[in-house]
């Protein structure tokens, strides 16, 4: 992490650097003398967990250090809350188990708090970038998605999970799964590669779930938002499901090569995706023809420039819907940072006049199958 101090000048901004840096020293050193003294008699699993949780405790530790300095005469306790409230939402959208970490963020954060001429916090801004979206449709072995997909699955109250298609019994009326082991996880291509599901058998996912809609309140999402976001990282899971075969060739016989249909047992997990997202299903204009084919812009050399579609592989629709889950996940992140910098960020910017900056970046990273993510990554 790095932490820069802006709006100081000279001795001022010295006195304060040294401050918040000396407290956070001691913070981080008192965590690792414990952690060596705990660490011998523990097993390698055992070590990687309390090494996440040792990590994660000082990030908040840090958070919380910086917005403490912020407790001037007058200043909004509740924005406070706000500011660091937003971690949990954060978390469970923006995190996820690898290999070396059981609680490992997975994007860029650059945390701005601005301070007053008094010192006194006026709110904050966060600023993401690089959100691995390439987890949203593979995950290598021993890894998992991020964690909403799981906090659905496993910890959403049954009439949540009703609202967004993924009760059980709505399961398994889609595929031959029950649904009561693993939450239903085998169920869905974009979560049962890894073949990991829990984090382990202390982890409560409920707990969490609870913790990221009390989070989601206090930072001012309205119910309907609330659901709506919840629909949309389902339509994600529902949309990784589906499939697709080559269409018949028609008279000739055979199959075409250059166009696709969804096949029909995955037509069900369309129809869902398409009510999940609030799209059609089918038609010219539906979810599943844009899948399976592409529009292009043709010209004679008399008339003016007419429309086609052209027809996708089953390969290139599979990349394509890949690619259209990966899209919403991220826009669907995005906004919702957008809708915690407005409910934590100052009410005028105009009243700052220094401000502390926090970053939070990604280490190096090495995987049997590298993309462009890591790539940027690395």
């Amino acid at each position: 992490q790095a932490i820069i101090i802006s709006g100081e000048s000279g001795a001022g901004k010295t006195e304060v650097a040294k401050q918040c840096l000396t407290y956070l020293a001691a913070v981080s050193m008192k965590a690792i003398k414990k952690k060596k003294l705990d660490s011998a008699a523990l097993s390698a699993e055992a070590r990687q967990a309390n090494f996440s949780k040792s990590r994660n405790s000082r990030k908040k530790q840090s958070t919380r250090s910086l917005l403490m300095m912020g407790y001037a005469p007058g200043v909004n306790s509740k924005l406070i809350d706000k500011i660091v409230l937003a971690n949990p939402i954060l978390e469970a959208f923006g995190n996820a188990k690898t290999l070396r970490n059981s609680n490992s963020s997975r994007f860029g954060k650059w945390l701005i708090v601005h301070y007053d001429d008094r010192h006194s916090i006026l709110g904050c801004a966060n600023k993401v970038y690089l959100l691995e979206k390439s987890r949203v449709v593979f995950q290598n072995p021993g890894e998992r998605n991020f964690h909403i997909f799981y906090l659905l699955l496993f910890g959403a109250d049954e009439d949540v999970q009703l609202t967004v298609s993924l009760d059980k019994s709505t399961l398994e009326s889609l595929c031959d799964v029950d649904a009561s082991v693993d939450g239903g996880c085998r169920a869905f291509h974009y979560v049962n590669q890894s073949g990991v599901f829990r984090l382990g058998d202390k982890h409560d996912e409920k707990a969490h779930f609870d913790e990221l809609m009390n989070a989601m309140e206090a930072l001012e999402f309205p119910d309907q938002t609330i659901e709506q976001i919840f629909q949309c990282v389902a339509a994600v899971l529902h949309l990784g499901n589906i499939a697709f075969v080559s269409t018949d060739a028609g008279a000739h016989g055979g199959a075409s090569k250059d166009s696709c249909r969804v096949t029909d047992a995955s037509r069900p997990w369309l129809k869902k995706a398409a009510e999940l997202l609030s799209v059609p299903e089918g038609g010219a204009g539906g979810l599943g023809s844009w899948l399976c084919r592409h529009k292009m812009s043709t010209k004679g050399r008399a008339g003016p420039a007419s429309l086609t579609m052209i027809g996708h592989k089953p390969e290139k629709a599979a990349e394509v819907r890949d690619a259209t889950s990966k899209a919403i996940y991220d826009r669907l992140f995005k906004w919702i940072v957008s809708r915690i910098n407005i409910a934590a960020g100052p009410e005028d910017i105009n009243l700052s006049r220094r401000f502390i900056g926090l970053l939070d970046i990604f280490g190096f990273e090495v995987f049997e199958k590298n993309g462009f993510d890591q790539l940027c990554i690395n």
